[in-house]
């Protein structure tokens, strides 16, 4: 058997799809200013719309409502190649700071999955957000602690 050299790689290959850099556009000259002088990325918070998942919302005395919306605290990157970020700068902004990929992954940045509301994706997330929610209701319903549009521990 023929023996093999390996080789630690220590850059990510290079992409024809995805630019080979992470991309964090914003709309204002002072917010990139910002990142660069503080030395840090602040984070938004955003409204998702999830009501095509079905969580239930329970509360002490009914059966639970839906859960339309979710606001998640999120930092965003993209890795549009850059002869592609003309429609992305519209709406995210025309100023930006590049990252090399190796940084993004030493932070354990993950990628935004987009899915299809009828996939086995959303049923497996359904599943989990409602044993969640359900357990933390359980748990909140026999402590007494429970906070009117969301169930708290």
């Amino acid at each position: 058997m023929e023996n093999y050299k390996t080789q630690e790689v220590r850059e990510t290959p290079l992409s024809a799809q995805n630019a080979n850099v992470f991309i964090k556009c914003v709309k204002e000259y002072d917010w990139l200013k910002d990142i660069i002088v503080n030395g840090y990325f602040q984070y938004r918070y955003v409204t998702e719309e999830i009501g095509y998942l079905n969580l239930k919302e329970y509360s002490v005395n009914d059966e639970g409502t839906f859960i339309q919306s979710i606001t998640f605290p999120m930092l965003c990157f993209c890795d549009i190649p850059l002869n592609q970020l003309n429609d992305h700068n519209k709406w995210y902004g025309d100023y930006a700071i590049c990252m090399k990929k190796s940084w993004g992954i030493e932070k354990k940045l993950q990628p935004l999955h987009y899915v299809i509301n009828t996939s086995d994706y959303i049923k497996m997330y359904q599943n989990i957000f409602n044993n969640i929610i359900g357990q933390k209701c359980v748990f909140v319903h026999v402590l007494g602690l429970y906070h009117k549009g969301f169930c708290m521990i």
